[in-house]
């Protein structure tokens, strides 16, 4: 066997296992999709899905933090998670709606009149204020040996910035009342 088959067998005995459970939880995910399942079940799932991915990170670059409460990270990578399924949701919510595809928000977004459109958007304003407040909150319980600037810009600054570009973008009718908010 050549060196990069003993490197890829190396990498399959040392991760394999979390490569699994990680395959299963995208399998997962998109067997609850084409059931149309709901809100909760999913967004949590996919928060499942980062905590497990997380958990790879950390174990191969251990050293770039001190986790003495599991539970921080944990609450990190999750919310992290569902924060990423709900607003690719979000953005693409027209999209899938014309297409006929499933989106996560579609039981949330329904637009039967304009002040059932303003309440759709006004909770996901307030989940997206909620999952980053929690993800703020638990990356403040970790003690980081590096990249702590960079990462508590991901966490807070670029997850309210993407929110705010994709209301921009794609409901600029409602961008300038959820704002006040």
């Amino acid at each position: 066997m050549n060196n990069s088959g003993s490197q890829y067998q190396n990498i399959l005995n040392t991760y394999g296992a979390k490569l699994n459970v990680l395959s299963e939880l995208m399998s997962k995910i998109n067997s609850l999709e084409s059931e149309n399942a709901c809100f909760d079940q999913l967004s949590n799932l996919f928060g499942e899905f980062f905590v497990e991915l997380f958990q790879l990170f950390f174990k191969l670059y251990k050293e770039d933090c001190v986790i003495e409460k599991y539970d921080n990270l944990y609450s990190l990578c999750f919310n992290l998670g569902k924060w990423i399924y709900i607003i690719d949701a979000y953005e693409d919510y027209n999209e899938d709606m014309q297409n006929g595809n499933f989106n996560l928000l579609q039981n949330i977004m329904k637009e039967d009149d304009s002040d059932n459109k303003l309440n759709a958007h006004k909770k996901i304003a307030m989940i997206n204020k909620i999952l980053i407040l929690k993800m703020e909150k638990s990356f403040h319980e970790i003690t980081w040996n590096k990249y702590k600037e960079i990462l508590y810009n991901i966490v807070s600054l670029v997850c309210t910035n993407t929110y705010f570009k994709i209301l921009h973008e794609k409901y600029p009718e409602i961008e300038s009342i959820i704002r006040c908010i």
